[in-house]
């Protein structure tokens, strides 16, 4: 399942892998996971840590028409981002400035984590 809670150093995270969706047969699991990433904060009753993993993936329209419209910024404690670089950046910038989110970039998943439970 790409979308799943993870336990790291005792702190519990969302973890919203969409690594490998980047063909046009995989975008019907890429807003699945959009999908059930914003649910799953939506239904916490506590501030969410999130670790979204973008590698090797390629957003289209409909995901970014969603995450604009639906994600529940205010539920968001921490939220780590991992493979953000080309086009991907100038996608994250244009949803920080439709949603006011702002993620913290990484490239290392292991100083995304560290980062999240500090």
């Amino acid at each position: 399942m790409p979308a799943t809670w993870i336990t790291y150093n005792g702190k519990k995270i969302l973890h919203s892998d969409y690594r490998g969706f980047k063909t046009i047969d995989k975008k019907n699991e890429l807003l699945e996971t959009a999908k059930q990433s914003i649910k799953m904060i939506q239904e916490s009753r506590e501030k969410v840590l999130i670790l979204s993993d973008i590698r090797d993936c390629t957003f289209n329209s409909d995901f970014m028409d969603i995450v604009k419209a639906e994600f529940p910024t205010e539920k968001v404690e921490k939220h780590a981002l991992l493979g953000v670089e080309g086009m991907k950046k100038l996608l994250i910038d244009s949803l920080q400035k439709a949603t006011g989110h702002i993620p913290d970039i990484f490239e290392d998943e292991t100083e995304a984590k560290n980062f999240l439970v500090r």
